[in-house]
C-alpha cells in the first residue's frame, strides 16, 4: 500500500543576475518506502536530482539501511518515522 503525494513540482526559474536558470527541487512524500514498490519509486525519483524524497516509514532504521544500500544520493532524501496505524 504505497502512496506517493507530490507536494511541489520541480520548476525552472530565471534569476535577475545574468539571466541564469536555476532548478528548484520538488518535494515528494512516499509512504512504505523501505521496501518494494515504495523503495523503487523513492530511488527513481531521488536519482533524477529533481526531487527531494521524504521516505515516511514505520521502521526508521530499516528505511535508512534500504536507502543507503540502494545507492540513493543522501542529499536527495530524508527518512521520517510515520506509523499510520498509531493513534
Amino acid at each position: 500500500k504505497t502512496k506517493a503525494v507530490a507536494t511541489t513540482t520541480p520548476s525552472v526559474t530565471q534569476t535577475s543576475k545574468g539571466g541564469k536558470k536555476t532548478l528548484r527541487k520538488g518535494t515528494v512524500i512516499i509512504t512504505g518506502a523501505s521496501s518494494g514498490l515504495g523503495l523503487a519509486t523513492a530511488r527513481s525519483l531521488a536519482e533524477t536530482g529533481k526531487w527531494h524524497v521524504i521516505m515516511a516509514c514505520r521502521d526508521f532504521l530499516k528505511a535508512e539501511r534500504a536507502a543507503k544500500s540502494s545507492g540513493m544520493p543522501k542529499e536527495n532524501y530524508t527518512v521520517m518515522h510515520l506509523d499510520l496505524a498509531s493513534f
